[in-house]
């Protein structure tokens, strides 16, 4: 009998077990909440463009009769009226002597400089080691990009760099023998190759850049006061690409625009907007800052924005029709998917799981998509919601509403029943 009894506890005892174990299963994989974490993101308004760099800018034509040129600047580089802009040589082997003769003036310059400045730096190492990695960077990028004007110069920066913590780490005394070895080398090659036959001064002062496109003289600033749609396409119409004696040219301001074709619809977005960040996917990923200076409407979908920018780089000088992102805004904030959203007497809020308890948090949003919203993470309402206040027992509630805000890392109700501020999920 006794043995018949300890069988049946025995199984109500198994089957307690069964039923706990199924009951725990059950309730880990049928979660009554589905949840998605608060996380910062940002997002951009942008409208992507083709359109037309416009400046003020001239082509320096030479007549060099065979010889060959040597550029004195990299492109962007600012120069004066009259100043010397390349040098005429007879050979390619005069230019590469007189690029090596330079190098080594540089060099040697460098060398001297990390003599007398090396010992006192042993104890900025860190920095000196800091400063290499930054140019290390910088030389990548520019290898990275389209233009390669300014590589040696940062390639020579780099050098010196790494000579100044050779001398600061005591790796080495001095670089007298080097030093002795290129002047000798700098002499021979002064006295050996050939000097320049002639000069190419700049007409005006300006920036330079080396190539031409025959658009300068196509469409200018001044043709922007009085331009309309269809005299924008004529101008861009049959434009010859005339290098007869170009051997650069000159934009004589800072200042620059870039015109763009719109839609109605694309037109829409210009409301109101003063200002807008220009992306070209150049290298080195810089915004370009501009201001919406001219909106011309004409035609139905014929519409032009000219945008008016001060930026000045090799490549930003040397580029003509572009595909641009125009950004409006940037918002930034934790994202929400729009299924967590509930309103509550009015105010936008989310139930947000607090351990074991359903939390009620109100949100303002900063940026609405059909999928997700962006919250700020700094704003909170002044007053809680009637029927939340009412249920809040503390002497302050208002405090007590404000302190409840969104914090990144709250997992976000999405889906789920009978949702209510303090409810316990345990």
């Amino acid at each position: 009998m006794n043995s018949k009894v300890t069988r049946i506890v025995s199984v109500i005892l198994g089957l307690f077990a069964l039923s706990y174990i199924g009951y725990q299963a059950f309730k880990y994989f049928n979660k009554p909440y589905v949840t998605e974490t608060a996380l910062p993101y940002s997002v951009a308004e942008t409208l992507t463009l083709e359109g037309v760099a416009v400046r003020d800018e001239q082509v320096i034509r030479e007549n060099i009769s065979g010889g060959v040129l040597r550029y004195s600047y990299d492109d962007a580089s600012r120069v004066a009226a009259g100043e010397t802009i390349a040098k005429i040589f007879a050979n390619k082997s005069d230019i590469a002597s007189e690029n090596k003769i330079n190098t080594l003036a540089q060099q040697i310059y460098q060398l001297q400089k990390a003599q007398e400045q090396g010992k006192s730096m042993n104890a900025y190492t860190e920095a000196l080691s800091g400063q290499i990695t930054e140019q290390q960077n910088k030389i990548i990028r520019i290898m990275q990009g389209r233009m390669l004007d300014g590589l040696q110069k940062e390639k020579l920066a780099f050098t010196a760099l790494l000579n100044n913590k050779m001398i600061a780490l005591g790796q080495e005394e001095n670089f007298e023998a080097l030093i002795t070895q290129m002047q000798a080398d700098k002499q021979y090659l002064e006295k050996s190759h050939g000097s320049e036959t002639g000069f190419i001064k700049a007409p005006q002062g300006g920036y330079f850049a080396k190539n031409t496109d025959g658009l300068e003289s196509k469409i200018t600033p001044n043709d922007l006061k009085e331009l309309n749609y269809d005299k924008y396409l004529q101008m861009l119409e049959n434009v010859s690409e005339n290098t007869d004696g170009a051997v650069g040219k000159i934009m004589f301001d800072h200042i620059w625009y870039f015109v763009v074709k719109v839609t109605d619809r694309e037109l829409e977005k210009f409301t109101n907007v003063e200002s807008v960040d220009l992306d070209f996917n150049l290298s080195d990923s810089a915004l370009v800052k501009a201001e919406v200076y001219n909106i011309i409407t004409n035609r139905p979908d014929k519409n032009l924005v000219v945008f008016k920018c001060k930026n000045v780089t090799d490549e930003l000088l040397n580029m003509r029709y572009e595909t641009v992102n125009v950004i409006f805004r940037h918002y930034s904030g934790y994202r929400v998917s729009t299924d967590a959203i509930r309103f509550v007497d009015g105010q936008e809020c989310v139930y947000v799981m607090d351990h074991y308890q359903i939390k009620l948090v109100p949100i303002y949003i900063v940026y609405r998509q059909n999928s997700f919203v962006l919250c700020d993470p700094n704003a909170v309402p002044m007053q809680p919601p009637k029927e939340e206040k009412e249920g809040l027992s503390l002497v302050e509630p208002e405090k007590t509403w404000m302190n409840n805000k969104l914090r990144m890392f709250d997992e976000v109700i999405v889906e789920g029943v009978d949702l209510h501020d303090g409810k316990s999920t345990a």
